[in-house]
């Protein structure tokens, strides 16, 4: 029974690292946010995800859910995607412009206090929707 231990605690802690993988066709970086205040005072939040199926025929995905926070967004948009959604390179955020007359400090603390989320992010105003301008693609300008 003695000599079992030593190969069952091997074992045991060589299964331990198995768990956390991360496959990059099935991993969703999210490249920007965008924040919207409703007229009830809840968010509509976007998100937009770059593809890196080549076989895909567009190039993203664009995500968007109706909730009272950024964290509460956070579940809906999961659901809406087969990716896992991680946050390590978010290059920007956009605000609607009448979200930031508001104050931004709320949103702005959520954001610093995330530690998945790079500390060198560009902060947008939207002067109207800021997920119509997400959702948008523009020609002109190929991502």
């Amino acid at each position: 029974m003695n000599k079992r231990w030593p190969g069952l605690l091997l074992t045991l802690a060589m299964l331990t690292g198995c768990d956390d993988q991360h496959i990059l066709e099935r991993t969703g970086f999210c490249h920007t946010i965008s924040y919207d205040l409703l007229p009830d005072h809840n968010f509509k939040i976007g998100l937009s995800v770059p593809k890196a199926d080549p076989n895909s025929k567009t190039d993203r995905e664009v995500l968007q859910a109706i909730a009272h926070s950024s964290k509460d967004s956070q579940p809906k948009l999961v659901r809406q995607t087969s990716l896992l959604l991680v946050n390590g390179q978010l290059r920007n955020l956009l605000f609607s412009l009448p979200l930031a007359e508001g104050g931004l400090l709320d949103q702005m603390d959520t954001l610093s206090r995330d530690p998945s989320i790079p500390p060198k992010v560009k902060i947008t105003l939207a002067d109207g929707d800021a997920y119509d301008l997400l959702k948008k693609n523009y020609k002109e300008h190929p991502r």
